[in-house]
């Protein structure tokens, strides 16, 4: 659920929240003996993801050959989840990547993070202290559907969805629109998508069959909605020890500049309703 901060910075929940999906990564260089790790890396983690389950991930890798002509091959990427029994959370690892994301059960970015936290403890103690990381990223996925007899427009601030003005001229009957903006912070690069009607209630690249069968894919409403992407990265200039105290303070900072981008986003209205037990 997204969380609404009062003036003295404390942290509640909105019981009626649009967040739909939730990811927090941890990418790392490549482990060539991943599979190995992945045994070890499960017998360390929590007991609460006891769900294992294993897939593939598959692309084109381009090399350039003596002769300087490009060549491409097909690779096959193995991906290992863990998830809780009821699937409210869940972990991925693969070569390059540790990741823990979640669907409508979330609850706040403290609780979220904090879960992380022992997951990436359990990952330093299969790799060991010469462990490190590169990159760190927070996404989250809110889906925007107004009340019966509401405007789409009443509950996103007009900067989301500009082609709303749009509307009132003769002929035009808006089907669907995308607004894109991406910001550079003091930590790395965050990126803001909005999209009008889109097909689906998720991005195709998060589209996957673990968010599948966890059971996270909403169905797609009726009427007029919006799909709201944020996502905040950050990339090191050069590697650095994991420590999970230092990744999760870094998560925390990527994460409020996101949060007040959202805020920005949303109308009073919208949290009102949003916040109506």
């Amino acid at each position: 659920m997204v969380e609404t901060i009062s003036a003295a910075g404390d942290v509640g929940n909105m019981p009626n929240a649009p967040l739909r999906y939730a990811l927090a990564v941890m990418k790392f260089p490549k482990i060539l003996s991943i599979e190995k790790v992945a045994g070890a890396f499960q017998e360390l983690l929590d007991p609460q993801y006891p769900v294992m389950t294993e897939s593939k991930n598959e692309g084109f890798e381009a090399t350039i050959a003596p002769d300087k002509t490009p060549e491409f091959k097909l690779i096959s990427e193995k991906l290992w989840q863990f998830a809780c029994i009821d699937k409210s959370h869940a972990i991925i690892l693969s070569g390059d990547y540790l990741l823990i994301h979640a669907g409508p059960a979330y609850v706040s970015h403290s609780h979220f993070f904090g879960r992380f936290h022992s997951v990436v403890e359990s990952f330093t103690k299969v790799r060991g202290p010469g462990s490190v990381f590169s990159a760190l990223g927070f996404r989250y996925i809110d889906i925007v559907k107004p009340a019966p007899s509401e405007a789409l427009s009443s509950y996103l601030a007009p900067w989301v969805l500009p082609n709303v003005e749009l509307l009132p001229a003769e002929g035009l009957d808006l089907v669907d629109a995308v607004y894109i903006a991406g910001f550079r912070t003091n930590l790395g690069l965050m990126r803001f998508q909005a999209f009008h009607n889109p097909a689906g209630t998720l991005p195709p690249d998060l589209n996957s069959s673990f968010v599948h069968s966890n059971g996270w894919v909403a169905e797609r409403p009726e009427g007029a909605f919006a799909l709201l992407d944020i996502d905040h990265a950050a990339a090191l200039s050069r590697e650095m020890p994991i420590d999970p105290d230092v990744v999760i303070d870094t998560l925390t900072k990527l994460w409020a500049p996101a949060r007040s981008v959202f805020d920005k986003a949303v109308t009073s209205h919208a949290k009102s309703v949003w916040g109506k037990s």
